[in-house]
């Protein structure tokens, strides 16, 4: 059954904080357990280390036109929208918007 939303499920919404963060404790004690190998523990460190890579320059590349836009003078707030994103501004008024 498909729910309206992830704050709806009691599973999601019964969460804490306390218990996301058992979770990778939970999981490395899982692994130690069962034993890793210094290959699997290789490929999942270098996996790691591009995707890190990769987001540290995503970032870098992401904030030079933002501060291209900022220097000539368009809000941070504004001159954070993605490009290509379209925005609509639509003039009704309260009394005339459908529920």
């Amino acid at each position: 059954m498909l729910r309206s939303g992830p704050l709806r499920d009691p599973v999601i919404s019964g969460l804490s904080l306390a218990t996301l963060e058992r979770h990778p404790y939970a999981a490395a004690d899982i692994l130690l357990r069962e034993g890793m190998d210094a290959a699997t523990d290789k490929d999942v460190i270098f996996n790691l280390l591009f995707l890190n890579r990769c987001s540290d320059v995503f970032k870098a590349e992401r904030e030079k036109p933002i501060g291209r836009k900022v220097k000539q003078g368009t809000a941070r707030e504004r001159a954070d929208v993605p490009y290509g994103t379209i925005e609509y501004h639509v003039g009704v008024s309260a009394d005339r918007a459908s529920p």
